[in-house]
């Protein structure tokens, strides 16, 4: 059904595109305001892209990726802010020891932490858990134990993910989201982020997406690729052997 529609609006605008073309041509017999009239038809729907895209290419080729301005080794563990994940048990990262996390129920500091046995009377059991990995770990031996922090046990390093979304070039639909920093609590300061661009391809594809999936379609630099995050984290907060 939408596709339909598509087919048919672009149909009737080549109609109308070509009827007034060829009035224009009729009226003036002007082969050089014919040529204007169908530059303008093709610049109506693609004039953003045609200023855009070069734009962004450009971006991802020169501004997008990871930033890094100081590193630290031999980290076990970092801070990630608020546990907005519920029931589900907060697991350490990959490569890393520990995680810290503020509980929003209560306003405490914890720390999950890998142990090598899952016999320790400390282990959280893997019983609703809400976790497939940690209920993986656990039946291969391994386990996480729980500990209430005071707020100047927790980590120094801090892991935010909370996509900044800052409109560039808002009649292009160019936008630049910085999706995880790491900051220095100590020193306050942003020591590593990533860049990524989006592009919203064009008004025309806006619509069309929009009517296909009712959210508007966007390229992005790092193509919304994860492991972009987990290089900015192991090149900056290089795990104990992460060397």
């Amino acid at each position: 059904m939408i596709g339909g529609m598509i087919l048919l609006g672009f149909f009737l605008y080549w109609m109308i595109a070509k009827k007034i073309v060829g009035m224009v041509y009729a009226e003036t017999q002007s082969i050089i305001k014919k040529r204007i009239a169908i530059a303008i038809f093709i610049l109506i729907p693609t004039w953003d892209v045609i200023l855009g895209f070069p734009i962004y290419l450009y971006l991802c080729k020169y501004e997008s990726g990871i930033k890094i301005y100081k590193t630290v080794d031999n980290v076990e563990g970092f801070y990630v802010g608020e546990n907005h994940y519920g029931g589900s048990i907060l697991l350490p990262y990959k490569g890393y020891r520990f995680i810290d996390y503020k509980e929003p129920k209560n306003g405490k500091y914890y720390r999950n932490t890998w142990l090598d046995t899952n016999t320790s009377a400390e282990c959280i059991s893997y019983d609703g858990a809400y976790s497939y990995d940690y209920t993986q770990a656990f039946r291969q031996g391994k386990c996480i134990t729980n500990k209430e922090l005071k707020e100047s046990e927790v980590s120094r390093w801090k892991v935010v993910e909370d996509d900044i979304n800052s409109e560039l070039v808002a009649v292009l639909h160019l936008h630049k989201i910085i999706s995880i920093r790491i900051i220095d609590k100590q020193e306050q300061l942003e020591i590593a982020h990533t860049d990524d661009y989006l592009f919203g391809k064009g008004w025309v594809s806006g619509i069309i997406s929009s009517l296909e999936t009712g959210n508007r379609s966007w390229a992005s630099c790092l193509d919304h690729d994860f492991s972009y995050e987990n290089n900015l984290l192991r090149k900056t907060l290089i795990p104990v052997g992460g060397k």
